[in-house]
């Protein structure tokens, strides 16, 4: 225990010698040059002794920059003559000519975006079988119902292959086919069926 305290206190001191050491060395540098006041005093003083030389100016269209404008261009008769040509008559036309279409050459209509119903996109609701209604059978067994329980739409399921649609009925499910209405202008839709996928 006695041994390790003297370790300490002895590297402690030849720490606080070592520093002592280099600050002692660092202030005979000092001494021997001169402080940072004399370095820019002379500084000020070699500048002072250089002459100063001015650089002139450059202006276009004259020789030197002293030279007087010439007296044939005057600003007020520019004014004058700006005031007495102040009338403005009509442009030149553009087109002169309309351009005359013939029957062959009709100019095509714009590019439109075509709706969205002939894309395959996905459903999502309850498959519920109800093949008749009152005794009368329907066009389409199948029908999509929301959570709950309206019916989003009807599901023509003649496009899925190799699957029994039978096996989803009441389950919540996915659909990958094209929405349409089941007559131009009606509000009933149908989904043209592709795939058929369990969700749960």
């Amino acid at each position: 225990m006695g041994n390790k305290r003297f370790s300490i206190v002895r590297i402690h001191f030849a720490i606080f010698a070592l520093l002592l050491a280099f600050n002692f060395l660092d202030g005979q540098e000092q001494k021997g040059s001169s402080g940072l006041a004399d370095i820019f005093a002379q500084s000020s003083e070699s500048k002072s002794s250089d002459e100063v030389v001015e650089v002139e100016p450059v202006v276009v269209g004259r020789d030197s920059w002293n030279e007087a404008p010439n007296s044939g261009t005057n600003g007020g008769e520019k004014k004058e003559k700006l005031s007495e040509n102040s009338q403005v008559g009509e442009l030149d036309a553009i087109e002169t000519k309309q351009a005359n279409f013939d029957q062959n050459g009709l100019p095509l209509l714009p590019p439109k975006v075509m709706p969205a119903v002939n894309l395959n996109r996905n459903f999502e609701g309850t498959l519920v079988l109800q093949p008749r209604k009152l005794g009368f059978v329907k066009s389409f067994a199948y029908q999509l119902e929301n959570a709950s329980g309206k019916r989003l739409a009807y599901v023509d399921t003649q496009g899925l292959r190799s699957i029994n649609p039978l096996q989803y009925n009441g389950k919540k499910v996915n659909l990958l086919g094209k929405l349409e209405p089941i007559e131009p202008g009606s509000k009933k839709l149908v989904i043209r069926a592709k795939i058929i996928r369990l969700i749960e």
